[in-house]
């Protein structure tokens, strides 16, 4: 039982990581795009 709810919340935690990498990595990517219409 213990170790199905840490295996679970490992889980959790990797998605919530991925999703937290993805945003960031998006935004990035949009100022970099903004930065080259800019002319920078």
């Amino acid at each position: 039982m213990m170790g199905e709810q840490m295996a679970a919340q490992a889980i959790l935690g990797k998605h919530r990581t991925i999703r937290l990498t993805r945003m960031a990595a998006r935004r990035k990517i949009r100022e970099t795009i903004v930065g080259m219409h800019n002319g920078r």
